[in-house]
This record gives C-alpha cells, sequence and structure tokens, in this order.
C-alpha cells in the first residue's frame, strides 16, 4: 500500500460513502414521487451494500498491486534530484515500500558529494542535465527536493526540464506537519514575498466521539463474533502449555498514562528472564524486538500469533477505553524511554488494536517505516482512514493466518488466489 496510499483509500472511502447516501436519498425521492407510500429502508441496505462492494473489491485491487510491486513489477524508476535529509527519507521510503511503486534509479547530490546512505546508486555530477542523467538511468519521473536547493538552482533546474517529456515533481520543505490534512495553509499578501499562514490541526471533537462509538459498537460485536475462537484458543494453552493462559503487560497509553493489556500466553512462564540470551537474535533496529526463531515462543503460541487470535483479549481493553480499535501499537514503557519527543507524539491518540503500521508493516524490520506510519496516522488521522484500516485488516489477518497454516503443512503451496492476501 504505502503510506501515501492509506490517505487515498481513506478519501476513496468517505467519496462511496458519500455517494452511498446521495444515491439513497435520490431512490427515496423517486419511490415517494411515484409511489404514495414508499419506505426509506430498501434504498438504505441497497445503497450501503453497493458502497461496501466497491470498496472490497478497491480494497483487494490495491493490494493485488501491491503485491505485483513487491515482485518487482509495475515499478517506476525514479531520478532523484538533491542530497538532504528528505532526500534521504525519500530513498528510504521507496526502499522500505516497494509498493509505492517507485525506486531510484540515479541520484543527482546536491553538494556534488555522494552521500553515504545511497548504497553504490548510480550518480551524476549536476543538476544542468537532469534530462540526459534520467534517461541515461532509465527513469521517467524526476523527484527533485526543493529544501535541498535555493531559488536560482531550482528555477534553473526546472527550466532544464522544461519540454523533456518526463514528468517533474517536487518534495521537501513541508515534510512531517504538511502531511496533514487538516492542517490549513494559506497565501498571506506581505510585500512581493511568498508568506503563508499555518493554521494548527485540530481534533474534531464529534469524529472523536463517533471513532468512540465505532469502538464500542463494533468492539462488541467483533468480541461476541471472536468469543468461540477465544475458548478455543484458551483451552489449547491450558492444556498444552499450562498456566498462566492470559499474561497482563503494562503498555503506554494516551497522553503516556500506563494501562494493563490483556493477551494470550504465547510464551514460555520465564520469558521475562530469558530475554538477555534472545537479544542477539533481534531482527529489528532501533528500540523494538522481534527474533523469528525466538525459542521462547511456543509452538501453539506461533499459530497464535501469526492468526492474531493472541490480540482477541484486546477487545475488552477497546471495550474499556484504554485502547482503540485502530491506531499505533501500544508501546511498552521502555520502548517509550528511546522515542524522541517527535515519536512521542504517537500518544496524542489511543494505542490500536490495529493499525498502519500492523496491516502494512509489522514484520518489517524497519524502525524507520514504523516511525513514518506511526507518525502520519496521528497527522493524518481521520474517521475515513480508521474506516480504511478496519476493512484491510481482516485480509491481512487471513492472509497471516494462512501463511501459518501453510507452515504446518509442508509442501503445500499457496494458492494463486490466496497469493494476493500476502
Amino acid at each position: 500500500y504505502g503510506s501515501g496510499a492509506w490517505m487515498l483509500y481513506s478519501v476513496e472511502i468517505s467519496r462511496l460513502n458519500r455517494a452511498a447516501i446521495g444515491s439513497a436519498a435520490v431512490f427515496f425521492l423517486l419511490q415517494v414521487s411515484l409511489t404514495e407510500q414508499a419506505s426509506p429502508w430498501p434504498a438504505i441496505w441497497r445503497s450501503a451494500l453497493a458502497a461496501v462492494v466497491l470498496a472490497v473489491f478497491r480494497g483487494l485491487r490495491r493490494r493485488w498491486v501491491s503485491v505485483q510491486r513487491r515482485d518487482g513489477r509495475y515499478i517506476t524508476p525514479v531520478l532523484l534530484v538533491g542530497s538532504g535529509p528528505e532526500s534521504e527519507e525519500l530513498f528510504h521510503l521507496f526502499k522500505d515500500h516497494p509498493e509505492i511503486g517507485y525506486t531510484v534509479s540515479g541520484l543527482i547530490p546536491s553538494d556534488r558529494l555522494l552521500p553515504t546512505w545511497c548504497n553504490g546508486l548510480r550518480s551524476f555530477p549536476s543538476t544542468e542535465s537532469c534530462a540526459s542523467a534520467a534517461r541515461a538511468c532509465g527513469a521517467s519521473v524526476v523527484l527533485i527536493d526543493a529544501s535541498a536547493f535555493d531559488g536560482a538552482e531550482l528555477e534553473q533546474t526546472l527550466a532544464g526540464l522544461a519540454g523533456s517529456g518526463l514528468q517533474v515533481r517536487l518534495a521537501g520543505g513541508f515534510d512531517g506537519w504538511s502531511r496533514n490534512s487538516r492542517r490549513s495553509v494559506k497565501a498571506v499578501p506581505l510585500a512581493y514575498e511568498s508568506i503563508y499562514d499555518v493554521a494548527p490541526a485540530d481534533l474534531p471533537r464529534w469524529q472523536l466521539g463517533i471513532k468512540r462509538v465505532l469502538d464500542t459498537v463494533v468492539g462488541a460485536g467483533a468480541l461476541v463474533l471472536c468469543l468461540p475462537v477465544l475458548v478455543v484458543a484458551a483451552l489449547a494453552v491450558r492444556i498444552v502449555d499450562g498456566s498462566p493462559v492470559f499474561i497482563r503487560q503494562q503498555r503506554v497509553g494516551r497522553f503516556g498514562r500506563l494501562f494493563t493489556m490483556l493477551k494470550l500466553r504465547t510464551m514460555v512462564v520465564n520469558a521475562e528472564a530469558r530475554l538477555p540470551e534472545v537479544l542477539p537474535m533481534n531482527m529489528r533496529d532501533g528500540p523494538l524486538f522481534k527474533a523469528d526463531a525466538d525459542p521462547r515462543i511456543t509452538p501453539l503460541g506461533r499459530f497464535l500469533r501469526a492468526a492474531s487470535i493472541d490480540e482477541i483479549p484486546q477487545l475488552l481493553n477497546v471495550m474499556r477505553g484504554d485502547m482503540s480499535l485502530v491506531g499505533p501499537r501500544p508501546s511498552l514503557p521502555d520502548e517509550c524511554m528511546s522515542f524522541d519527543g517527535t515519536l512521542r507524539l504517537r500518544e496524542r491518540v489511543p494505542p490500536g488494536l490495529s493499525g498502519l503500521w500492523q496491516v502494512e508493516a509489522r514484520d518489517m524490520p524497519s524502525f524507520r517505516a514504523y516511525r513514518r506510519l506511526d507518525l502520519y496516522y496521528v497527522q493524518n488521522w481521520s474517521l475515513g482512514l480508521d474506516l480504511a484500516i478496519l476493512m484491510v485488516t481482516p485480509v491481512v489477518v487471513a492472509a497471516r493466518a494462512w501463511r501459518a497454516v501453510q507452515r504446518l503443512l509442508p509442501g503445500r503451496r499457496t494458492s494463486s488466489a490466496l497469493s494476493l492476501l500476502d
């Protein structure tokens, strides 16, 4: 998907909802004009069903495109112009998320020095030859980090690309806060200078209220539906791995408040005491820990984790208001101690049972992706984004469960129909 695609998907969901409401109103008005007695419910459920079906098919198509791009197909080569911090961020963004559809095939550094992060990427000496450099490295898009150049250099570079037939895009200068869809940027006349007034972002109280209602209603329904699975899983843990069946962990919630999170036990009883011996197996960079071959995880626990069954008890945390259905991953207090002030902004919203990082990069070792996705969610939160993540979550959970089953059945291959869930 890529973090930017989530905002596009949430916009699609919002537009589909508006189209469904509009079509239901039009259908009902036609009924009223043609018949004396008309009920609005047929129009409502038909429009709602059409919106859900369209949203699901659009989501599956996006997932199919994502899988194809991870396999190296439908990728657009890009010439990156600039070598500042935002250029580095763009380079790692495309590297960590091939599903975005871009790959950096060439670089023109802004300070004539090749940065260390480019890892042997093909480089070109001057911005005066952007068009020829793009053709030399097979790029059809020229992406310019505007923050790495002054006004004259940027104007000269753009003038050199005029009429080249290449797609030219600008980035930089508005990192972080500019991605907030609720922040208003307006031009303010001040002599002949380009001055902009930036209004602060506010989370609408009515949307926060709807989010809480959604958490309560959907969380209660999900808990009822998942209760048989939870009972069977708890009995399996009790019989196979013994007591305790559940574990309670201290996690950091909204505004830094600590709360007790519930999970099914998937590790041996003395897992915390054995942490030092498995630290060298950590596959993640940064303060997070993950080891695929962690010996502390029980065989049953591996399946429960892969299928996210161990997280079903967290629906109780959602009902109590400690968590939300969608939000950043609830962090351990020790992890939060390693976060900088910017990343601690994730505490502005409740932690979530699902979220951008959980559905898009949960198995990715990059802490950079974890940071980017959590901050993106906080800065761009909306009900549409929550609905988009909720609709994709069952697909991601089904894919993880399917892979877990495949591991238990050696020699079996994932069918092409289910590969798009991967």
